[in-house]
């Protein structure tokens, strides 16, 4: 359960709540919906970027593919070369503020922030439109939290690359040994 704050409490209590939001794409890309430039508590700066949209948090009972979508208007394409540079597998993080009602300010403390998404670029994709108005939008996928689970990835190891990790580890010593039957020893000597 998150414990909220005795100041996000009366923030939330108010009758108009108008929130934020906060992205992170790995250790050098943040980008806010707020109208300037944020400073959080923790030292992160957060610039005004063209979030045109972002996924609501979703619960799910079941175990499925539910992924987590960012939308960034981005008529120049300069995500292009972040795209192409390789951005899949990228720590993301989303993070939700609110504006104090009483002073119009932003809550900037990170105690009084909410993380609504962390997680790992799943595909980048730009959605571009031709019409005579035409738009560019830039497109992040995120994984799901179960995303590994139906992830099938063969590992191809020998003797030597194993004891490269670890010299004691006889684990693989017999990988190699021909189609005829091996007996291994497992367990201690």
């Amino acid at each position: 359960m998150i414990a909220l704050s005795p100041r996000l409490i009366s923030m939330l209590s108010q009758p108009a709540i108008e929130p934020f939001y906060l992205v992170q794409i790995g250790a050098s890309t943040r980008l806010t919906s707020y109208l300037s430039e944020l400073a959080l508590s923790d030292g992160r700066v957060f610039l005004p970027g063209d979030l045109v949209s972002l996924d609501p948090p979703r619960l799910s009972s079941s175990v499925d593919r539910e992924a987590y979508k960012i939308s960034i208007a981005d008529p120049r394409m300069e995500y292009g070369a972040m795209f192409e540079s390789g951005m899949v597998g990228t720590l993301i993080e989303v993070n939700v503020g609110f504006i104090d009602q009483e002073t119009k300010q932003p809550e900037l403390n990170i105690n009084n922030v909410f993380t609504i998404y962390k997680g790992h670029i799943d595909a980048v994709a730009y959605q571009i439109s031709l019409d005579e108005i035409g738009s560019s939008v830039a497109v992040i996928t995120c994984a799901s939290p179960m995303s590994n689970l139906d992830m099938a990835k063969p590992f191809y190891t020998s003797r030597d690359f194993i004891r490269q990790i670890n010299a004691d580890d006889s684990s693989f010593d017999q990988i190699y040994e021909g189609a005829g039957p091996v007996q291994l020893k497992w367990g201690k000597v």
